[in-house]
């Protein structure tokens, strides 16, 4: 059934990439509008205008839509970091959180990011995705780290690894906690202010 279907496609002059691409916005705009336990992958199909067969072709699973969203997250941050401003890297980096903030509101929505959140946390995922360090996200991270203290900005009597877990666990919570409250505040201008209170901490004595 599947090879049929793939030729099938072929004939029709449409790219695996995409019927892939389909897909994917398709059960992302579902999610964001009703929530990932309300969807289905019917729903999914019906949707986009393709058969179950196709969904598996590239999908494995309805969880497997929610790890293609993180792939799209880290592309956000690789362009992100390409054009930081020309400013210390204390500032490089509260500019780096406030666009990951931004996306995360207002391109994702509180439904995915919720949705991330809650499949991550849960024991009957399989791929940790939230937590993996191989993760363009936590190289980031670490990259500004480790920038900062070899520029003496951020304190040297606290290991590398500790500062950039305590970064990346400030980030996470942040978000974290405006999934908890339903976006009752503003995102973005929100981590402006946490986050600078969080650089405080780990920045060298004056």
């Amino acid at each position: 059934m599947y090879r049929h279907e793939r030729d099938e496609t072929d004939n029709k002059g449409y790219s695996g990439a995409a019927y892939e691409k389909n897909i994917w916005e398709t059960a992302i705009s579902l999610i964001r509008k009703v929530g990932y336990n309300q969807v289905t992958i019917e729903d999914i199909t019906k949707a986009a205008g393709v058969s179950k067969g196709t969904f598996y072709l590239y999908f494995d699973t309805k969880d497997a839509v929610l790890a293609e969203q993180f792939s799209e997250l880290d592309r956000h941050y690789c362009n992100t970091i390409k054009n930081l401003p020309a400013e210390p890297v204390d500032r490089q980096l509260l500019y780096f959180i406030q666009q990951m903030c931004m996306y995360c509101q207002n391109v994702c929505g509180l439904n995915i990011m919720k949705t991330l959140y809650m499949n991550q946390i849960s024991t009957e995922l399989r791929t940790q995705l939230l937590n993996n360090k191989e993760r363009p996200f936590f190289t980031i991270m670490t990259n500004f780290v480790y920038c900062g203290r070899t520029s003496g900005l951020f304190r040297s009597d606290i290991d590398e690894d500790e500062l950039t877990t305590i970064l990346i666990r400030a980030v996470h919570g942040l978000i974290y906690d405006w999934c908890l409250y339903d976006a009752e505040f503003d995102l973005v201008e929100e981590s402006k202010v946490y986050m600078k209170y969080t650089l405080e901490m780990i920045k060298a004595p004056s």
